[in-house]
Order: C-alpha cells, then structure tokens, then sequence
C-alpha cells in the first residue's frame, strides 16, 4: 500500500471479497416463538483499541435547466470561498478545514476475506458489522473494543443493525439477533415470518422491516412473532421511515403508503412510477420520495396525498436529507438542490456539488459524494470549501446537527473527528 495513504496499517493488508449471494430461508410452519440462541452466539471480547490502533498511521502524508412543477431559483453568482488560506494537503488538515479535528481512531474486526458491510454510529456506543458477520462494539469516547460477537457464519445474508437503550437489533434475512449492548452477549434470537431486506425500525414494541416478497412486516418484539404484514408490489429496498408518529414505506414497484406501526392499518397510499436506489425521508408531516422516475415527492402523513412533485430530466439515485423545512437532494444536471419542504420551492441550486448532506457542522452544510466532501453556506448554497478524501468506504455523521463525523474504510479502520471549537 503507498506510503500516501492516511488509512494504512503498517505491516498488514487485510483481503476484501465480492458481496456474499444471498441465502433462501423458509418460512416456519408455525407462529414464531422466543427461543435462547441456540447454538450459542461466538462471543468475543477484543483487547483495547491501543492495541488494535497498533500500526495505524498516526499521521497523514500530503495527501441544462430542469422541468419542475415547482417554481426555480434565480441564476446567481457562485460566491468565492471564504477561506483563502493554501488548500489543506493532509488527512489532518482536510478535516480542519471541515471544521473537525481527529479524536481517535480504531479497529473493527474483519475476518479474513471480508469487507465492512455496515456501521452505525449510536450516540456512546458506535456499531461496526463486517461481511463475515461479525458485529464489533466500540467506544465513542475513546474508540476502544468493548466486545466482539460473531452471529452467523458467513454465508448468512443480514439486512441491517439496530440499536435502542441497552439493546443492539442485528437482522439477517430470516432471523432478528438480540444482543446486550453493553457486552455483546446474546439475548434472543426470533424467527421472522418473512425474508426481510432491510433494517429494523424499531417503534414501541414493534420492529417494522420491508420484504423481498413486497410486505410490509410488522413483527412484535415482546412476543417475537409477526403481528400484522401489508403487501405491497414489489420487493421493499429502501428503508422505512419515521413520519411523526406513523411509519412510511415505499416499494420497488412504486407503491408508497403511510402506515399505523402498532397494527398496520394504512392512513393512505400513493403511486410513484419508478423504484428507489436510495432511502425515503421524512418530516412529522410529509414522506419525501427521490426516485429513478425523475422526480421528487412530497407525500402527506395525514392521508397519503401528494403535496408537491418535482420532475426533472435525469434519475435521482443519491441520498436525500431533510432538516429544518429544507430538504436537500442531489440531481443530474442541476447539483444539490435545497427545497423549500413544505412547498417544494426552489430556495438554491449548487451546480457543482452532488452526493448526500451528511448534516450541519458549524453553520455550513456537509456534502459528501463518496470522494469528496463540500462546505456549503445553507443560506445561499455558496461553496466554502472542497476537500478529496479518498479511500473511504463511509462518511458519516452521528445526528445531523453538529455531530462527529466517522471516515470508515473498507477494511474496518475507524476515525472519530470532533467538532473543532
């Protein structure tokens, strides 16, 4: 690995590996029971993240318009970015510009010939799950392991991880694993009655998931079985969503309904004419869709309604954000675009920034396209500053208000930047 590389570990190359196929479960014959976890979870506690960090650089080498029912911005002038200093050079310095400073960095475990599949970033604790399926629990103050536990072996196909107060949700396709989440012991393991494809959105008692079958899966968690399940067409990629108080879910085949999560009866449903590559969002009164179909949705909580609809000349694949009454989308040929939520008015256009909003840090937007990452003045859409961090796997910020940023590569190294004050 060259020497330029501020995520190298001395010494070693872990191996990475195409994305496991996924595995076929059959549905239980019966109504689900809480059983223990039989065979036991392999419980691993790993040595400190001193230790794991051994060999981890501890410095960095230098390192046309669109239709829309909605009414559009006036053209204006990019503004010159404020800050006129030298363009940072280093890992250290990229970050300081975005306003972070490094806090620590640390090792998830990956089995050989495995890759980092998911990581979520949980207040104190910071979940880190690897394709071999092994989850690993750090320290969000300090980076250190807390505890390791291999679920299933690696030809099992999870869907996502979860974590609520004292307890992590980690679910593959036909199973929910319930660990501890402070030492990583397994709790419960619960059948689920459909094969799920994406992670748990925990609401009271319920976990809510999407089917590759098209339902909608409303598995209680006090009585593991299933209690309620709506059908939809198409296989549910994208994951469901909080909308106040309800729960709203799109399909691969464009259905779009808001839904009641403690029995699944629907406050309304909507059509869209396209399938997602992204995640749908949400405000406590509107479901915001971004679709292949071209365009951009607002539906209504209330009763499902569309509010507004922006169409425009090219798929829409990247990550939306919403916060605040703006909701922040990426779309070919036109940038990042900031809409007014409740109207679907165009507040800005930043031609030359694309990918997802990852959240706010010190008055300015952060937008990340996988390679790059972008300051934005929220106000007008003015670039501030740009930085390339490549060999990143995710970027990602815990809550989207002044929170730490995490750079995750796709062998599992780990780096916490604070907010720099």
């Amino acid at each position: 690995m060259a020497s330029g590389d501020p995520y190298s570990v001395a010494g070693s190359r872990l191996p990475c590996s195409a994305t496991l196929p996924p595995v076929r479960r059959a549905a239980p014959p019966g109504p689900p029971r809480p059983s223990p976890p039989t065979p036991p979870a392999r419980h691993r506690v790993l040595p400190t993240a001193p230790c794991l960090a051994l060999g981890l650089l501890a410095g960095c080498a230098s390192d046309d318009a669109a239709t829309s029912t909605t009414s559009a911005a006036p053209a204006t002038a990019r503004a010159t970015p404020a800050d006129q200093r030298p363009a940072p050079k280093t890992e250290l310095e990229k970050f300081d510009a975005l306003g972070y400073r490094l806090e620590w960095r640390g090792v998830g475990l990956v089995s050989r010939g495995a890759q980092t599949l998911f990581f979520e970033p949980s207040g104190d604790l910071v979940l880190f799950q690897e394709t071999g399926n092994t989850i690993t629990c750090l320290d969000a103050a300090t980076g250190r392991s807390r505890w390791a536990t291999e679920l299933e072996t690696p030809i099992t196909r999870f869907a996502g991880i979860a974590r609520r107060d004292e307890r992590v949700y980690a679910a593959s396709q036909g199973e929910l694993f319930v660990l501890d989440a402070r030492t990583g012991e397994a709790l419960e393991r619960h059948r689920l009655a459909v094969v799920v494809t994406t992670a748990p959105l925990l609401v009271g008692d319920m976990a809510i998931f999407g089917g590759m079958s098209g339902e909608v899966l409303g598995h209680n968690l006090r009585s593991a079985y299933k209690l309620w399940g709506y059908r939809l067409s198409g296989s549910i990629n994208g994951e469901p969503v909080r909308v106040g108080e309800a729960v709203g879910v799109v399909s691969q085949g464009g259905d779009v309904i808001v839904l009641d999560p403690a029995n699944g009866a629907s406050f309304g449903r909507a059509r869209i004419f396209g399938a997602l590559e992204n995640n749908p969002v949400a405000s406590d009164d509107l479901l915001f869709v971004a679709s292949t179909d071209q365009s951009v949705y607002a539906f209504q909580r209330a009763d499902g309604r569309l509010r507004w609809r922006s169409r425009n000349e090219r798929p829409i694949t990247d990550q939306p954000a919403v916060f605040n009454n703006r909701l922040y989308v990426s779309i070919p040929r036109r940038g990042m675009v900031c809409f007014d939520a409740p109207t679907g008015d165009v507040v800005w256009e930043a031609p030359q920034v694309s990918g997802d909003i990852l959240g706010i840090r010190d008055g300015r937007l952060i937008a990340w396209n996988g390679r790059e990452a972008v300051a934005l003045d929220p106000a007008n859409g003015d670039e501030v500053v740009r930085v390339e961090i490549p060999g990143l796997v995710t970027l990602a910020m815990d809550g989207f208000d002044n929170g730490p940023l995490y750079a995750v590569t796709r062998d599992g190294r780990i780096a916490k930047f604070g907010p720099r004050f």
